[in-house]
């Protein structure tokens, strides 16, 4: 990754850099500081302020030090251009002027480090040459440094946004895994095997456990995401739960934030509504899952044990071809309220839904009738689920 400021070459940034540039228009000074100098340094020298320029195009330095009045571009001209296509270089000026407008316009415009005054022994210029070049050398260090830490940071993000893609399609084949799990529980007569989908079912759940943590360890994204990203992320899971002859109709009407640790639970939801859903309609027709964000009032929140007023979220599927009178819906959905369905296929899986509902202070609501399809509504606290207020679309009727 090239760190280096516009206009400056990576000679220019690098810490090794010792050379030093001397600018005067009087080439006897030029020759006799020269010879001094380039005992110790690699020197190079122009005789004006525009030949100055062109040597730091060619041969870039960790220093200059330039004479203050020169023809046609002075000192502080010289270094005011510098800055802008070197500003990493140390400036060094030498002056015999003590106007105090000139060295503060020095100062202010062309960031000079030190002054020097003319005529100043070997061993001040020698001296100030030493503490200018450790400056520049410290000062590309760190800047080296902080480009290291840069590139190290965006290695770490990229790593996360792998992690996060990984977490979620691991997420997926768990949903997936733990619906069929719990519908072949349903359907399995036999003890050894009823055991071994158990046994199944906890392992599963320390996969997602491990996920879980995998995705808050790694991931660089912010701890909340659009309610429609979250649930869109499920969506190829709730295809394949669907299976190839029964369409999923999705609609989010939820504007509100997620918690990116709560669409675990979301993803559950929906994988047991749609999973329940296909085992009714016999894989064939049409689901219809929605999600918004509902006002529920004092009087509706008394008919539930332990529901509170106020915004609730609603994930609801519904399927316009399967409807049942409401006395067998009664008897049909009696697990999701503690008892035992007459289908006892429908027991292991639904009782999963309602447990899963209650620990995170919902309810579960079926609506049944024949020639209008059946609904089952989940109610969920906002508070479960997001990080913003909901705004709402809609109103409990």
């Amino acid at each position: 990754m090239n760190s280096n400021a516009p206009g400056q070459s990576p000679e220019d940034a690098s810490p090794a850099n010792t050379a030093v540039l001397l600018v005067d228009d009087e080439e006897s000074i030029l020759a006799a500081m020269k010879r001094r100098l380039g005992r110790n340094w690699e020197v190079h020298c122009a005789l004006s302020a525009r030949e100055g320029m062109e040597k730091m195009t060619e041969h870039p330095c960790a220093l200059v030090v330039s004479d203050l009045h020169m023809p046609n571009m002075d000192g502080i001209e010289f270094f005011t251009e510098l800055h802008k296509s070197h500003p990493n270089t140390i400036r060094i000026m030498l002056t015999g002027d003590q106007d105090r407008s000139s060295l503060i316009r020095a100062i202010n415009q062309g960031h000079v480090y030190r002054f020097l005054n003319k005529p100043c022994p070997a061993e001040s210029v020698e001296l100030a040459l030493q503490d200018g070049l450790e400056i520049y050398r410290l000062q590309q260090q760190q800047q080296l440094l902080e480009s290291q830490k840069l590139a190290a940071a965006r290695r770490m993000a990229k790593v996360g946004e792998l992690s996060t893609r990984v977490a979620d399609e691991l997420a997926q084949v768990i949903l997936l895994v733990q619906s069929n799990a719990a519908m072949a529980q349903g359907h399995a007569s036999d003890p050894n095997l009823s055991l071994a989908l158990r046994t199944i079912e906890r392992a599963v759940q320390h996969g997602a456990s491990l996920t879980r943590r995998l995705s808050a360890l790694c991931h660089q994204r912010a701890d909340h995401l659009p309610f429609r990203s979250a649930a869109e992320r499920f969506l190829p899971l709730l295809n394949e739960l669907a299976g190839p002859d029964l369409a999923v109709e999705f609609r989010c009407e939820a504007s509100f934030d997620c918690s990116d640790s709560a669409a675990p639970v979301l993803g559950r939801i929906l994988a047991g509504l749609v999973s329940h859903a296909r085992e009714q309609s016999r894989g064939q027709g049409q689901l219809r899952v929605s999600l918004s964000a509902i006002d529920i009032t004092r009087g509706r929140a008394k008919l539930h044990s332990g529901a509170h007023p106020g915004i609730h979220f609603l994930a609801e599927v519904s399927n316009p071809a399967c409807g049942v009178t409401p006395e067998t819906a009664q008897h049909l959905y009696a697990a999701l309220h503690g008892g035992e369905s007459t289908s006892s296929s429908n027991n292991e899986e639904l009782q999963q839904l309602a447990r899963l509902v209650a620990d995170h202070r919902g309810w579960v609501q079926v609506r049944s009738d024949v020639g209008k399809g059946t609904s089952i509504r989940v109610y969920l606290p906002k508070e479960i689920l997001v990080t913003r207020s909901a705004t709402l679309r809609r109103h409990e009727p």
